[in-house]
């Protein structure tokens, strides 16, 4: 039986985080599209304050839950990368680096590094590319929750 050390501060959720967060905002979406649509129409060409308030607050929370989105998105692929790096250069990946040598004729020891910083990156990649999913639907997923708990509380 194979052991695998988790990284400290990991959650160990890999890929079932951001797959749930796509299903939570799956299911709320339609919760506050169908609650705002029925206020929109009950209230007509004529909107009360609180109708106005709604809307506005609609339009900018998708501006603002989009642009920290991005935000967060861009700093977990720099915070990848960082992580990548390393284990990039040990494999010797690299275009650049081809050249050089990945370990000296019959040393064992340099060749099994190199063959498992060349097995850790596909997991590193797999990894980094689940949190920044995550990362990015955090904000999204935050306000979609948060109005479908919201707006069902408030009569249509």
């Amino acid at each position: 039986m194979r052991h695998t050390r988790r990284r400290k501060g990991s959650t160990g959720l890999g890929w079932w985080q951001p797959w749930m967060q796509m299903w939570e905002i799956a299911v709320a979406a339609p919760q506050v599209v169908a609650h705002r649509t029925a206020r929109m129409a009950k209230s007509g060409p004529t909107r009360s304050s609180a109708d106005r308030r709604e809307l506005t607050r609609m339009t900018q929370e998708k501006f603002e839950a989009f642009g920290e989105s991005a935000s967060a998105m861009a700093a977990e692929i720099v915070r990848a990368n960082l992580a990548l790096w390393p284990s990039v250069l040990r494999a010797g990946t690299l275009p650049s680096l081809m050249w050089m040598p990945t370990a000296r004729a019959g040393s064992r020891r340099s060749a099994s590094k190199s063959a498992l910083a060349a097995g850790a990156v596909p997991r590193i990649v797999s990894s980094a590319a689940s949190r920044v999913l995550a990362k990015g639907l955090a904000p999204v997923h935050r306000r979609a929750t948060t109005n479908a708990k919201r707006l069902r509380r408030t009569p249509r």
